[in-house]
């Protein structure tokens, strides 16, 4: 089967199994892009802060984004175009009124039984599920320590997204050199009873983990990418 047929038969199967929905706005903040989305669909969803979804893409292949919210009918994504591979070429392509189909909400982050403070490590692909995690439960702190690229982005992203959260932003240095401060805004945090909530790149997850021995919390692990490999779920 040729991948032209895959794509077509992939797309027909779509039809009958993925929840459709529509762009209802979209709105970039450099690379991160907030699409909206509406559907009569998404009206019988179950959905918890920390869930999944996973979008179908046009040319085929699948991508798994943290929705912010759900409510009724609709939801938003944020989805931060990393690098030059297919699931940010999509992000670019969003207009109003663009089709979009996926499967889910599925559990992914589940962490509705813990009841004290949160403290949630990751990157740019880590500020849908911070801010989720946040508004799901708006009395309950929730501290997030996350590395980017670029400041003003990341910040403006947060600031558009209405974030509830308590953020500390560290500027990511290809040598990891960042990760000795990360490690230590982690510590802090967890120090006083912090649940951890680990997401973003797996080495970076690795690393700051290994800086944290010794001090005792619980947490749950998720990596969204890893170097060399694509669209990990």
């Amino acid at each position: 089967m040729t991948s032209t047929a895959r794509v077509m038969l992939g797309a027909l199967a779509g039809r009958f199994l993925l929840r459709m929905s529509h762009v209802t706005r979209r709105e970039t903040f450099g690379r991160f892009v907030r699409v909206d989305l509406a559907g009569d669909s998404l009206r019988d969803a179950g959905f918890r802060a920390g869930d999944k979804v996973q979008a179908f893409l046009p040319e085929g292949g699948m991508r798994t984004y943290s929705p912010l919210h759900w409510s009724g009918g609709s939801t938003s994504l944020l989805v931060f175009q990393h690098g030059a591979g297919p699931g940010s070429a999509w992000a670019g392509s969003l207009v109003e009124g663009t089709e979009v189909g996926f499967f889910g909400p599925r559990r992914s982050i589940d962490v509705s039984p813990v009841e004290g403070p949160l403290v949630v490590f990751g990157d740019e692909t880590s500020v849908a599920v911070a801010v989720a995690l946040s508004r799901a439960r708006p009395t309950r702190a929730v501290t997030a320590v996350l590395e980017v690229g670029d400041m003003g982005e990341a910040r403006a992203a947060l600031d558009g997204v209405g974030a509830l959260l308590d953020v500390h932003l560290v500027r990511r240095h290809p040598d990891g050199a960042h990760l000795g401060d990360t490690t230590e805004r982690l510590r802090a945090a967890l120090g006083t009873g912090g649940y951890g909530v680990f997401t973003g790149r797996a080495a970076s997850i690795q690393a700051v983990k290994r800086g944290l021995a010794g001090v005792e919390f619980s947490s749950k692990t998720k990596a969204y990418w890893a170097e060399g490999k694509r669209g990990l779920d």
